[in-house]
């Protein structure tokens, strides 16, 4: 039997008490067993709030918290109770929270938002600031540092699980390096990362602020723990290089798919930023909301309820785009459905991809047979990774390349027995592939989707500006009409292969009796009708491009406007420009008279662009919007009405490529392995490899600084030896700099 049972403790033990009673302290506590405290119900003093106009409490829930730390989540403290909210109705914790760093920063960072004059006198002058001037380091200890956040990084831009970080720190142990005896462990690395990402992000949040506009695009998806995502990244302008960028703020998880559990995560992920609702609005200071941009599922733009229509109740002007690169998939699935045979086809793709991929021993037979051929093996990877228009591309390509050796080791499969279900399934494949169908289907494809293909690449791509779709959507109409009159390329290899005859395509492919009696593929109604059907929809799904006020910024586009410099280039586009002014979306971005000046602006800018034309739109634009900002430097002006036009053309973003890009990187970071990855881990390490530059371009002095300035406690790496007071002295005692 246990001696603890009769009252004994363990060695060191015998005076400690349980941290939350050491936090709580002594007050009130008079009797020595707690039997005042377990029977005493203790309640929210009042008085607490003298001096105190960040402490609220809420009576429902009874919990108070900090609302100044609440409103400015990325400075605060999230581990604080007071930031989070807590049940623990005592003084200490309000005076542990109100002397913290974090909580100093959201104060006046309240002040300076609420228009009050913020105290300028020097941190190290506030008990505060003492404090933190306490922290202090030896170049010795700032190496130390140095090699743990670099380490620590390192891990986390490889999307390498937090265990690597023990066995790096272990090399470097055996490489002599010093590295101190503290932080050595997975929480030492976590901590890294967490106050890495937070600097990361404060610099991000000063970059989007000194831009005047924003776009959120945001994107859901289920991850291999099987939890259901919401990524969320933001569009502005960098107005020091004038270019549009888009970047990743934050992935949420949701706690309900409807759109109020969807604008709920959005709005979680903006906060980071130090964002919210009314911050959003045009009315006020700061980047305005200019565009949603959402895939085309119901619960973001139904009618009704969508996220969208309920981020145009507090932001009247936002205007909603539906990814250009889901509408193009998506005109083309509906344009599928219509042709009977495709269906068929696919499954045919498909289950030949599956017969190789899952068999090692089918792959190398194959290879063999393709060397036979004289061929280059093409792989035929996991059907799963056939998506895109792209990817069907490469799929069609691999399986053309192939198909000599495809067919013969398909007839060899099923003609030499074996089991029984894996010969019935090469005899399928080789009855199906071999028809004259399947044959002119496929080599059809390989013209036809290339085309689309093409687009679809354009569409993931971010230097692209609203106005500019058009005019892509505009050239893949003319060359699918081009196709239902004239034959491809590979529809010519097609007809030249085929030998009808001797029922023959190729020198080695026997076809089968069944298909298509008819060579010229514009005679078959099913292949013509896949091309109408297929312009049909990509009309209907980008009609929006066409309508206004969309439609209107086409007199940006400078490669349609007049030649020379005359009277025609100086009149284009006037009355388009005066009515799009004049719709919602600018009512709060330009004042009635910037909207009269605007013309005279436009005009001097055709004029500046005319001799500019054979150049890129984004790199002619951002040329101007710097020589704008140069010509105000020098006489104080404020931002023109047309800048200012621009700079909401650069923000408008048409495609949230980058988010499925964002769920890619998550994948490899929460992979099978690592299932039940925390939420905070996953989104500082997502961030980092998103956002993060490379390891060399990293400097891990910013981010130690912030970390002393910011960190509630002392940092330490070299274990609690304390120095000798004779070996101290201002040389060897640093707050770490920028290095």
């Amino acid at each position: 039997m246990s001696l603890f049972n009769f009252g004994f403790t363990s060695k060191g033990t015998r005076n400690k008490r349980p941290r939350e009673e050491h936090e709580a302290g002594d007050q009130n506590n008079n009797s020595k067993d707690g039997t005042y405290d377990k029977k005493r119900v203790r309640e929210f003093q009042s008085h607490w709030r003298d001096d105190r106009p960040w402490l609220d409490y809420n009576d429902d829930t009874k919990t108070m918290f900090c609302s100044f730390c609440q409103s400015f989540p990325i400075t605060a403290d999230k581990s604080n109770a007071l930031t989070r909210g807590t049940t623990n109705l005592r003084i200490e914790p309000i005076k542990i929270h109100e002397s913290t760093p974090e909580h100093f920063s959201c104060h006046r960072l309240w002040l300076k938002n609420k228009g009050f004059d913020v105290p300028k006198a020097k941190l190290a002058d506030t008990a505060l600031g003492k404090a933190i001037i306490k922290k202090k380091c030896t170049p010795e200890q700032a190496n130390r540092y140095a090699v743990l956040f670099n380490t620590a990084y390192a891990v986390a831009k490889q999307g390498k699980p937090f265990s690597d970080f023990l066995y790096v720190m272990d090399i470097q142990r055996k490489n002599k390096v010093d590295i101190g005896e503290q932080y050595l462990n997975l929480e030492g690395c976590k901590l890294f990362i967490r106050w890495i990402t937070k600097q990361m992000k404060q610099d991000l949040v000063t970059e989007i602020k000194n831009s005047p506009f924003m776009s959120i695009l945001s994107d859901g998806s289920t991850d291999t723990g099987v939890l259901e995502q919401e990524i969320v990244y933001v569009r502005y302008v960098d107005v020091k290089e004038m270019i549009p960028v888009t970047t990743f703020v934050n992935i949420i998880e949701l706690k309900s798919a409807d759109s109020e559990g969807v604008l709920n995560a959005i709005l979680s992920a903006l906060a980071d930023l130090e964002f919210d609702k009314d911050s959003l609005k045009h009315d006020t200071d700061g980047p305005k909301l200019v565009c949603a941009n959402f895939d085309g599922a119901s619960v973001n733009f139904g009618s009704k309820s969508g996220v969208f229509q309920k981020i145009k109740e507090f932001v009247p002007e936002v205007i909603g785009i539906h990814c250009i690169a889901h509408k193009l998939e998506l005109a083309v699935l509906d344009a599928n459905k219509k042709f009977s045979y495709m269906s068929t086809f696919e499954a045919t793709v498909k289950g030949v991809f599956k017969f190789y991929f899952f068999s090692p021993k089918r792959r190398r037979e194959l290879k063999e047979i393709s060397e036979l051929f004289n061929n280059d093996f093409a792989h035929l990877g996991h059907i799963k990774g056939v998506r895109w228009l792209s990817s069907k591309e490469r799929a069609l390509k691999a399986l053309v390349k192939n198909l000599e050796a495809v067919v013969a080791h398909l007839e060899h499969s099923f003609e030499r027995g074996g089991r029984a279900d894996d010969a019935n399934k090469a005899k399928g494949y080789h009855t199906e592939v071999t028809s004259l169908r399947f044959l002119k289907v496929l080599y059809f494809l390989l013209d036809f989707l290339p085309i689309l293909a093409k687009l679809s690449r354009v569409f993931q791509e971010e230097k692209y500006l609203i106005f500019e779709i058009s005019e892509h959507v505009d050239i893949v109409l003319a060359q699918l009409e081009q196709l239902k009159r004239s034959d491809g390329k590979h529809m010519k290899e097609f007809i030249t292969k085929l030998d009808l005859e001797n029922r023959m395509f190729g020198t080695t492919i026997k076809l089968q009796s069944r298909g298509f009696k008819s060579v010229d593929f514009r005679k078959e109604k099913d292949l013509h009708q896949l091309l109408d059907d297929t312009i049909s929809y990509v009309k209907s799904r980008f009609s929006n491009m066409y309508e206004k006020p969309l439609s209107l910024l086409n007199i940006f586009n400078f490669h349609h406007w007049p030649l020379g410099r005359g009277y025609e280039l100086a009149e284009h586009g006037m009355e388009e420009l005066q009515e799009l002014v004049s719709h919602t979306q600018f009512q709060n971005i330009l004042s009635e008279d910037e909207k009269l000046e605007i013309n005279e602006q436009f005009t001097a800018m055709k004029m500046y662009i005319s001799h500019l034309r054979t150049n890129g739109l984004l790199d002619v634009y951002s040329l101007f919007l710097k020589k704008m900002v140069t010509e105000r430097a020098g006489d104080g002006k404020q931002m023109s009405a047309l800048e200012k036009l621009v700079l909401w053309l650069f923000t408008v973003s048409p495609s949230t490529s980058s988010c499925e890009r964002g769920f890619s990187t998550c994948n490899v970071i929460k992979n099978k392995l690592r299932t039940v990855l925390t939420t905070e881990s996953l989104q500082n390490q997502l961030y980092i490899m998103t956002n993060g530059p490379t390891l060399d371009q990293f400097h891990a002095g910013k981010c130690i600084d912030y970390w002393f300035a910011n960190s509630v406690g002392t940092p330490h790496s070299s274990g609690h030896k304390l120095k000798n007071r004779e070996d101290e002295s201002e040389n060897d005692t640093f707050l770490i700099s920028g290095k």
